[in-house]
């Protein structure tokens, strides 16, 4: 597997050809009061994706919810047509506490690669329901990595400072995330600093944008998915 896959618009001349196709993932957990505001904020980039949606096991209705043909209609009204919606993990591979919020994400990422691996996109922009994107993130998001063909993964600005890509809202090239995927995406410990350290090790580049800056809409919302 080489290094610095391009996409279609730099083939050729350099010429720009086809857009980018994003599969835009969001797994909920308890999420029902945030993940619309989150998904709004997808809606209102100017690139489009392809969305896939699960649940890990939800106990406020939000995966009862997710499955209806109002929240699909609804869904449809902001400009988001596209939905696969998968099953929940279960309750039998995940623990408690922090273990349980890191088992499930690797199980959450190892699905999203099997079901995009038989057609899969450009890049996977992994969204977390209780973080909305800035008009025009998206897109600086994609220019990054148009202007670095050895960039692995791109994030957004979080308050805390950190020296990995949060998965809060990261744009990650197929190919690496592919290649996670052959590793079975069993971290020790922390998924995205292990996702991190991985990409760079096969020679990639990962880096947050300074310039763009992300909403946590509620504090812990995500913690247990």
């Amino acid at each position: 597997m080489g290094r610095g896959r391009v996409f279609p618009w730099r083939l050729g001349e350099g010429v720009r050809g086809e857009r980018m196709r994003i599969t835009a993932v969001s797994a909920t957990f308890n999420s029902r009061d945030t993940i619309w505001r989150s998904l709004s904020s997808l809606a209102a980039q100017d690139v489009p994706v392809t969305l896939m949606l699960f649940d890990s096991g939800s106990k406020d209705g939000t995966e009862w919810w997710i499955t209806t043909a109002r929240f699909r209609s609804d869904l449809g009204n902001l400009g988001l047509h596209t939905l696969r919606l998968l099953p929940p993990i279960p309750d039998k591979v995940l623990f408690e506490g922090r273990a349980r919020k890191n088992k499930a994400i690797e199980h959450q990422l190892a699905k999203v690669a099997w079901e995009c691996s038989q057609n899969p996109p450009d890049a996977i922009l992994w969204l977390q329901p209780d973080v909305t994107m800035p008009n025009g993130g998206l897109q600086k998001m994609v220019d990054a990595m148009e202007d670095d063909s050895h960039l692995g993964g791109v994030g957004i600005k979080h308050r805390a400072e950190v020296d990995h890509v949060r998965m809060g809202c990261a744009l990650y090239r197929w190919e690496p995330f592919a290649k996670l995927a052959e590793l079975g995406f069993f971290s020790q410990g922390c998924p995205c600093r292990w996702i991190h350290q991985t990409m760079e090790k096969d020679g990639w580049t990962l880096r947050n944008l300074d310039d763009v800056e992300g909403t946590h809409i509620e504090e812990g919302a995500s913690e247990c998915q």
